[in-house]
């Protein structure tokens, strides 16, 4: 949503707009002409939402209008069941009339029902997880790394094994396999004990997947792969065979969401079919009924305001009142929003005369139909 608002400059000295986070490129400032002022003029610092003149002089007019969009929530760590926050978080950022409401898994986990190799054929299964491992004496702990892969299989040579761990028993050589990061879209490194020489993965041979740190300064060990056959039957991959790996894991740097809100509307079906659920509150009125509003302040005598309620009305209603002579004395119209739905009547008539005591007949008059009844007003 783009939006206006009017401020006054203090030449080389921020002032603040009422929105912070502005969306870069999307500012424009007029003068009091409707010109469009040069941003050569003005400096903005679109965090703060905080705008000054660029050099003395250059915004020399008492008001300017900055039109922007901004970003409503921006970096924020509410969300339902933050466990990095050390207090609870019951409800997200409220803005513009909208929450959020994130449905988030906390902690990387293997996905085995949405996993599997893309052919029946092939009968190996798989065990894959965050397991600490020792090497040479040095203990790596797993990193909780949140991504889905793929192990793809080829009939040559397509890879070669990294030298993480930099020992002499598990040097780089040739695979016939890689591993792609499906959700960030990449080719990673990989550890690859090669016991049968085939240059493939095989029963009780760990794969260890290889991923760089967020700041892509250093390598990280994340997953840990195994594949198990359950009879000792070992399987010859043909090329184009796939195992997709897929994880429950928190929303992250790759995650990309675009939310559409809708304005409010009336159904005047729905308007029609509930007519009858239209009341009258209080209904007998009585003199000095506990609904009626307390005296106003300073007031000890005499009573508040009379009032009576017409509820659940569709929009755009109106409420003809008569007497029990066919009288009208008065007609009440709904300019509330559609989230209203009621309509009061402070017992006067259109004259503004206090009404007698007595029996009166309402209609409700709307677009989707027309309902009656009767109240009662009792001294």
């Amino acid at each position: 949503t783009e939006y206006q608002e009017e401020f006054t400059p203090r030449d080389t000295f921020f002032v603040s707009i009422s929105r912070q986070n502005l969306l870069p490129g999307s500012v424009v400032i007029r003068d009091g002409l409707g010109n469009v002022v040069s941003p050569d003029n003005y400096e903005i610092d679109v965090a703060r939402g905080q705008i000054r003149a660029s050099s003395p002089g250059a915004l020399p007019s008492e008001k300017y209008l900055i039109e922007y969009q901004y970003h409503p929530v921006f970096f924020s760590p509410y969300m339902q069941g933050n466990t990095a926050l050390n207090v609870p978080v019951l409800d997200t950022d409220n803005f513009d009339g909208v929450t959020l409401n994130f449905d988030n898994i906390w902690r990387t986990e293997s996905d085995t029902a949405g996993s599997g190799w893309n052919s029946d054929a092939v009968n190996y299964t798989y065990q894959q997880a965050f397991v600490p491992i020792n090497v040479g004496g040095r203990l790596f702990e797993p990193v909780f790394f949140p991504s889905n892969y793929e192990l793809r299989i080829f009939d040559t040579v397509v890879d070669t094994t990294s030298n993480f761990f930099n020992v002499p028993n598990l040097p780089p050589t040739p695979r016939k396999f890689l591993l792609y990061n499906k959700t960030g879209d990449y080719q990673i490194e990989y550890v690859h004990a090669d016991i049968d020489g085939d240059s493939l993965p095989s029963p009780l041979e760990p794969i260890i997947f290889l991923e760089r740190d967020p700041s892509g300064e250093f390598t990280v060990y994340t997953w840990q792969l195994q594949l198990e056959t359950p009879e000792n039957d070992p399987y010859q991959f043909q090329g184009g065979e796939v195992l997709s790996l897929i994880a429950k894991f928190p929303f992250n740097r790759f995650d990309r969401f675009r939310l559409k809100t809708e304005m409010p509307s009336v159904s005047d079906e729905d308007a029609k079919n509930e007519l009858d659920a239209i009341r009258v509150v209080p209904n007998p009125y009585i003199v000095s009924h506990e609904f009626e509003p307390a005296l106003p302040p300073g007031i000890t005598s005499g009573r508040g305001e009379r009032i009576i309620y017409f509820t659940h009305l569709p929009d755009q209603a109106k409420v003809h009142i008569f007497t029990a002579r066919g009288g009208h004395v008065v007609t009440l119209e709904d300019d509330n929003s559609i989230f209203e739905g009621t309509i009061t009547w402070n017992l006067k008539t259109r004259e503004n005369l206090d009404i007698a005591f007595g029996v009166y007949f309402y209609v409700v008059e709307s677009p989707v139909g027309t309902k009656r009844g009767k109240l009662a007003v009792i001294k």
